[in-house]
């Protein structure tokens, strides 16, 4: 996006402060849409549609730009199967059937850091031939922006420090977070109502490969029927039917108008002779 960057010394200083990066963002929408657009190109054609998630048969996704001008994608995939709503449910009550679905979600989709715990980062990155320590970095891994580092070991007594961007004393979180902590998957048979494992409070539905290709900010789930496809129908028409423009942001443009018109009559009062 017209700036250049040391990829071999990304530090604060030369990734810019968030306002300074919004700024490049607003001053280069049409590089920053090229961008994200081969992003999420090779991500749906190297991972989505080569089975990350399994057999795919189609996907729709739609873009949006988030107030501060960067963009993200809402994504709906169709899984390869030839099941209908009415034999999912008839299906689901077979033990065997639960049991494999499950499994399925459990491989696709996390709602913990469990299995991340025995794979943790040593301290040695494996990505070239030559093992690099991040002890021998020494102090600068203090500097270098969290993002930009290796995915550091859950058990690690300063890990939720080192992924607290922000602070905020709000008691509601409109995130819903923390989630509550669920020993087991399960279905429940009446409803047909899938819960996921969950043994971390603080962390998105994601999916890992998803995650760890584009480090980004992702939240993941499966809609099979019941509640979750009914909760899907009303979040797609609330986006459908949304006005384009927020509240704040059809506010601010009146703001600038009416300073405009105040400044037109300013300059008009100077110019007329008395």
């Amino acid at each position: 996006a017209g700036v250049d960057l040391d990829l071999d010394r990304v530090l604060p200083e030369v990734l810019r402060t968030s306002y300074e990066r919004a700024q490049i963002i607003a001053t280069h929408p049409v590089a920053t849409a090229k961008f994200f657009n081969c992003l999420i190109q090779s991500i749906l054609k190297c991972l989505v549609l080569e089975g990350v998630l399994g057999p795919t048969k189609a996907y729709f996704g739609t873009v949006e730009s988030q107030d501060r001008g960067s963009l993200h994608l809402h994504l709906l995939i169709w899984l390869k199967h030839e099941y209908t709503p009415a034999q999912l449910k008839e299906n689901i009550q077979n033990q065997d059937f639960r049991d494999d679905l499950l499994k399925y979600l459990e491989d696709v989709v996390k709602e913990d850091l469990d299995l991340f715990r025995e794979e943790a980062n040593d301290g040695t990155s494996t990505t070239s031939d030559i093992s690099v320590s991040i002890q021998e970095t020494g102090p600068i891994t203090d500097e270098v922006v969290p993002a930009c580092l290796s995915t550091p070991n859950p058990d690690s007594g300063d890990f939720h420090r080192i992924f607290c961007k922000d602070s905020d004393t709000s008691k509601t979180c409109r995130m819903r977070m923390p989630r509550v902590l669920v020993k087991t998957s399960n279905i429940d048979l009446s409803i047909g109502q899938i819960t996921m494992r969950r043994s971390h409070p603080w962390t998105n539905n994601f999916n890992e490969w998803l995650k760890s290709a584009c480090r980004f900010n992702m939240d993941i789930k499966f809609i099979r029927s019941g509640n979750d496809a009914k909760a899907l129908v009303y979040y797609i028409t609330d986006y459908v039917t949304k006005s384009t423009l927020a509240f704040h942001d059809m506010f601010a443009l009146a703001q600038q108008g009416v300073k405009s018109i105040e400044q037109q009559r300013v300059t008009n009062s100077i110019d007329t002779p008395i």
